[in-house]
């Protein structure tokens, strides 16, 4: 039952980890958005980073960060069952 109990601490914090990073994450996007707006992309150049910049984020924003999510829900999902298990 220790083992389990270890275990299911170690998801729980895994799991908050992954949640830290998926805000991390999103205040870095937040800050950058921030900066970018900020600025008046009137030339071809500046126009084509702003593009660039938005296509690039796009799989973070689509997959990474909602898997980040779903991935530490399903974390503390298990480390609940396993804590159930190991007090019964």
């Amino acid at each position: 039952m220790a083992i389990s109990k270890a275990d299911a601490e170690a998801l729980v914090r895994f799991s908050a980890l992954l949640k830290e990073k998926h805000d991390d994450i999103l205040a870095v996007k937040a800050a950058m958005d921030n900066v970018l707006n900020s600025f008046v992309w009137a030339d071809p150049v500046g126009q084509s980073f702003v593009t660039r910049y938005h296509e690039e984020l796009k799989p973070i924003e689509t997959k990474l960060v909602p898997n980040l999510e779903s991935y530490s829900s399903y974390l503390d999902q298990e480390a609940s069952i396993i804590s159930e298990y190991g007090q019964i």
